[in-house]
Parts: C-alpha cells; sequence; structure tokens
C-alpha cells in the first residue's frame, strides 16, 4: 500500500488563540452565533465544534451547572 495516502493527522483547528478569545467576548457579549460566524469568517459546524471542544463559558459548548 502506498504510505503518502495515509492520513497521519487531523486538520489543524481552524479557531485558536487570539481568535477564539475574541470570539468567546462576543459570544458572551450577546451576539448570535450567525453572526460571529459572518463577522469572523469562520463556517458555523466549525464555530460549534470549536466551542465544544474548548467548552468556552457563555457560549453553546460549555456545560450547565
Amino acid at each position: 500500500m502506498d504510505n503518502r495516502r495515509k492520513r497521519l493527522g487531523s486538520h489543524p483547528p481552524a479557531i485558536i488563540g487570539d481568535k477564539l478569545d475574541t470570539i468567546d467576548a462576543t459570544l458572551n457579549a450577546g451576539i448570535s452565533e450567525a453572526a460571529v460566524c459572518r463577522n469572523f469568517d469562520v463556517k458555523y459546524p466549525t464555530l460549534i465544534e470549536t466551542l465544544t471542544r474548548f467548552s468556552c463559558p457563555g457560549s453553546r459548548g460549555a456545560s450547565s451547572p
């Protein structure tokens, strides 16, 4: 089998660092997820997966107390 065709890892995170912090602050300010996607040029599924992975407080991905 050709080893070049195997995937050795996943894609790097699309939202990291300062961008993630800014998106989190924007969501906490009450801006809708759709507006965040438009303003930060992020696809909706990517936003939701990232929020779930990092469990940003005040966002959809955070667990309720």
